[in-house]
């Protein structure tokens, strides 16, 4: 699909670059033609587009990201169509996508520092605290939908799996949808019931291979996988793994991916101020005891 995308016009935008492709749509980089700036555009690969079901669910991604606008959010521009083929357009946004975060720290084997965790963490949390507080879950939290700066200003994107919190599913057949390395155990088990709670579950596994340098499971085998997240209580600690990592942090990580949602934090807010508290001193604060 890229090398027929490439160069060709879309209504005022040329594509010119190939961003990358998920499950759902593929990424574009392309040229206002008029103005010469450089924006994102998202496209439904055309096989796609002849089964109703992508299609609903890719316009339904466009109208609920339209009606969002916070600072932790990637905004959206317009929604068209083109000789068949379905696309919305954003910003481009400059600063790395936090897989290319860890990618960096994996490349000289060292982790994301406590402080950074901690920030990226709380930021992420407002994001999800405003579409909480929408009545949306994103479903499908992982490294490469979240960007973030120098100054560790976090951007969520991709809400190609968005849900409303009243909202029954588009597919009425129990279907897994997400990122298995990344998913909630509640979404694993189609047939439980998925709602925020989901959200914080995946925002604590970012943050566990944030802090620890890597997933507390083997991502080649997918039944371990699902063993550790399904059948057992909680996910090992990440001090395991790295012992330099605040036991506090530490904790607020471990009840986050807890298998219960019952047993994690409830809310966004919950979790961002268990993080503040957890390293202050990445918010200007003091640690104590």
């Amino acid at each position: 699909m890229s090398d027929e995308i490439i160069g060709k016009v879309l209504g005022r935008y040329r594509v010119t670059r190939d961003l990358g492709s998920g499950g759902m749509a593929s990424v574009f980089e392309a040229q206002v033609i008029d103005s010469g700036e450089v924006v994102a555009l998202k496209m439904l690969p055309i096989h796609m587009v002849k089964n109703p079901e992508y299609l609903r669910r890719f316009r339904r991604e466009y109208r609920v990201m339209a009606e969002l606008d916070h600072p932790n959010l990637v905004p959206i521009r317009e929604f068209d169509e083109i000789d068949g083929v379905y696309f919305y357009t954003m910003p481009f946004v400059t600063c790395p996508t936090l897989d290319q975060v860890l990618a960096a720290h994996e490349a000289r084997q060292a982790q994301v520092p406590p402080d950074r965790v901690a920030r990226i963490g709380v930021g992420l949390m407002a994001a999800l605290d405003y579409i909480h507080a929408k009545g949306i879950i994103h479903r499908d939290l992982k490294p490469v939908n979240v960007f973030v700066s120098d100054e560790d200003h976090v951007m969520l994107a991709d809400f190609g799996l968005v849900k409303a919190m009243r909202q029954t599913a588009i597919t009425m057949r129990p279907t897994f949808l997400g990122t298995i390395e990344y998913a909630a155990p509640e979404q694993i088990d189609v047939t439980a019931t998925v709602d925020h709670r989901s959200d914080l579950y995946q925002a604590g596994l970012i943050l566990f291979q944030m802090a620890a340098g890597r997933l507390p499971f083997n991502r080649r085998n997918i039944e371990a996988m699902i063993e550790e997240k399904c059948f057992k209580e909680g996910l090992t600690s990440p001090r395991l793994i790295n012992p330099a990592i605040p036991e506090a942090l530490s904790l607020v990580i471990q009840k986050s991916t807890r298998s219960d949602p019952v047993e994690r934090h409830q809310s966004a807010v919950e979790m961002q101020q268990a993080l503040r508290l957890a390293v202050p001193e990445a918010f200007g604060g003091a640690r104590h005891g």
